[in-house]
């Protein structure tokens, strides 16, 4: 259990051209599943970067969080070390992969986004050994096989939210994880509810009583 969580607060940034545009394509044009790809494809990571810090969107520093405190318990995960294959489910502009690599220390991820341009810009990183263009979520005979039963871990930030992935892509999660593995995610309590039109909730319960997946931690953060 997390005794003690940090606070990740993200500073106003300073608004760019890059930025505004992200701001005004997320008021005006909200994606569907059926075009976020697209709507992506036309921001700039930086952009879509400084918008996401201007609403504090933190979840991904709370999910980095919990994927280190799980590699660096030696006691309850003795065979989860810090080269552990760890994917990144939609991962956008690479906040994970900043974070879990080039500051960390951890090895290389692997990745997927369902926007070009965006897988581009996480290859240039250089934090991720592949990135995909997946779209997540369409069922499993079009969730790549070569992404199944491998991973020590997935991430999985700012994905759950309307517009974005569907609930079916927690299928996908659980596919691409060994067994053993963890899944960690985050998302908004407005989501956070049975009943709620987008499922995410319903989801999970219904991979948990399935006996796929296994609730061992979860907390609140603002």
């Amino acid at each position: 259990m997390v005794s003690q969580l940090k606070d990740h607060t993200i500073p106003e940034p300073e608004k760019t051209a890059d930025g505004a545009f992200a701001e005004q394509q997320f008021t005006e044009n909200y994606p569907s599943n059926e075009v976020v790809g697209t709507f992506y494809s036309n921001l700039t990571p930086e952009g879509y970067e400084e918008q996401m810090n201007r609403v504090n969107f933190n979840e991904t520093y709370y999910i980095i969080d919990e994927i280190i405190r799980l590699i660096d318990d030696d006691v309850a995960y003795p065979t989860l070390t810090r080269e552990a294959e760890i994917f990144d489910a939609g991962a956008g502009s690479g906040r994970m992969g900043t974070k879990l690599v080039k500051e960390g220390g951890l090895a290389p991820l692997v990745g997927c986004d369902a926007s070009a341009r965006f897988v581009q810009h996480l290859l240039d990183s250089g934090n991720y050994k592949s990135v995909s263009e997946v779209w997540m979520g369409r069922g499993l005979d079009q969730f790549p096989t070569e992404l199944q039963n491998r991973f020590d871990v997935v991430g999985a930030a700012g994905v759950f939210l309307k517009g974005h992935m569907p609930c079916a892509a927690m299928d996908d999660c659980h596919a691409a994880l060994k067994v053993g593995g963890f899944l960690v995610t985050a998302m908004r309590s407005l989501y956070w509810e049975n009943g709620q039109e987008e499922g995410y909730k319903d989801k999970l319960d219904e991979l948990v009583a399935a006996g796929k997946l296994e609730l061992i931690n979860s907390f609140t953060f603002q």
